[in-house]
């Protein structure tokens, strides 16, 4: 469950969160300006829109980055490089790196190329990993 709970609330796949940061910021200094001060509403709102478009700007960004990785991980064929970006602890790191390995074997016994097996064992495991969830 540990591992669970650091998947879903892990922030390391955030990009740009120095735009998320000043969004808030900037909604924060807003909000407080209103409570205090809010003779005038103009600014008011204009502050709560430029908060809210600094978010859909870093939401772009990030949807952005999430695709050009997600393209970098379908071409991804090396076994190494992809359980060592997974989010699990180095046990289960080094026994899925052998059950994936061993899979690669099988697969070349049955005739593959070793490119075409590696690239075959990762899907398989992403399948496996998305239908888990």
């Amino acid at each position: 469950m540990s591992q669970q709970k650091k998947k879903i609330f892990s922030l390391g796949d955030i990009k740009y969160s120095w735009i998320l940061s000043l969004s808030a910021i900037f909604f924060g200094i807003t909000n407080y300006l209103d409570r205090m001060y809010s003779n005038d509403p103009a600014w008011v709102h204009a502050g709560y829109w430029i908060s809210f478009a600094i978010a859909v700007l870093w939401g772009v960004l990030n949807y952005i980055s999430h695709i050009r990785m997600n393209n970098m991980y379908k071409k991804q064929d090396d076994l190494q490089l992809y359980v060592n970006q997974l989010v699990m602890s180095e046990e289960d790191k080094l026994e899925l790196r052998t059950y994936l390995e061993d899979y690669v074997q099988d697969l070349m016994k049955q005739g593959n190329t070793e490119a075409d097996a590696m690239r075959e064992a990762i899907n398989q495991f992403k399948v496996k990993e998305f239908l888990s969830l």
